[in-house]
Order: C-alpha cells, then structure tokens, then sequence
C-alpha cells in the first residue's frame, strides 16, 4: 500500500477538478487524492470486519459489537423501545428490530406490550443480560485502554484528541449527505 501524503496544494483546490477534460490531469488528481482516501477506506473495512465479528465478552456468550451495545442499552434502559434505539444508533427500526430478534432468541431480553399502545413493545434484560452487560462493559473499558495505550506510543494524546474530532466531523459530513 502506498503511503498517504497529500499537499496543501492538492487540498486547497479552488477549481472543480472534475471539470477538466484532460484525462492526464484527472489520473494525476485522482491518484493523489486516492491515496488517503484509501486509508479511510481500508480503516472503515476493516473496522465494519471488527464490528461484525461476534466474540465472547466474558461469559461465553458470543454476540457482535453491535448486538453487544444494543444488549447494553437495554440493560442500561429498562423498558426501552426499538424506536429509541433505532435513534440512538441512526439505524431503520427495521435493523434494529433484526437485532432484538436475535437477542430475544438468546433468553437475553423479552419484550412488553405498552400498557398505552398495543403496537409498541417495552424492552427489558434478563438477569443473563445484565451480567453480560457488566462483562461487555469491562472488556469495553480494558480494549479502549489497551488500544489508547499501543495509539500512545506513536501519537500523542493531543493527536488522538485532534483524530476523535476529525472522525466526529466526518461523521457529521457522512450523515448529512445521508440525508440529502
């Protein structure tokens, strides 16, 4: 893989590179800017990779990140909805439902209907769920510190601080042209 370097040039074009015509001026811009783009995206592969794979959080129950934090939430949140957690995770209520599906298969939650509305289901952990909820909480704590602690010797905490802000941002830049 090639290193990502870009120029302040590169990043503080004035014109619409995609107006011009000459194909060697594109391929040169485009293998300039792919550089880094390809850092984010070899990044968000292999991050999507990490959050998918289902472990073991310490109590031999194997569940992906999200269905992890999902489970959490409902720990945390006795009596939540899948609409509030669909909010909470900006995912359809549809994606969210799949996920109570699979929690609900595992004896980990089990839903209520709202005593005001009948169409609404209350989500409550089992006594399963909240120790699981602990469990994943401590790995949480000790994965973000290990990971904090390997960043550490090669950036400094000013630049991870400046990367959370960076990612912070793009995510916003990300969810508005969801939106669009």
């Amino acid at each position: 893989m090639k290193e990502a370097t870009i120029s302040k040039e590169t990043l503080s074009i004035k014109d619409n590179p995609i107006s011009t015509e000459d194909v060697t001026e594109v391929n040169e811009l485009f293998e300039n800017l792919s550089k880094n783009a390809n850092v984010l995206y070899n990044f968000v592969l292999a991050y999507t990779d990490y959050i998918n794979t289902k472990r073991d959080y310490g109590t031999n129950e194997k569940l992906s990140m999200m269905e992890a934090h999902v489970l959490t939430d409902i720990a945390d949140n006795p009596g939540i909805t899948v609409t509030e957690l669909s909010r909470t995770w900006d995912r359809t209520t549809s994606a969210i439902s799949q996920t109570v599906r699979k929690l609900i298969k595992k004896d980990l939650i089990y839903r209520v209907n709202s005593k005001e509305d009948a169409k609404i289901f209350l989500l409550y952990p089992s006594e399963k769920a909240k120790a699981f909820s602990i469990a994943h909480k401590k790995y949480d704590n000790i994965n973000i510190v290990e990971t904090n602690k390997h960043l550490l010797k090669k950036f400094t905490v000013q630049d991870l601080c400046i990367f959370h802000d960076i990612m912070d941002e793009y995510t916003k830049l990300l969810k508005e042209n969801k939106h669009k």
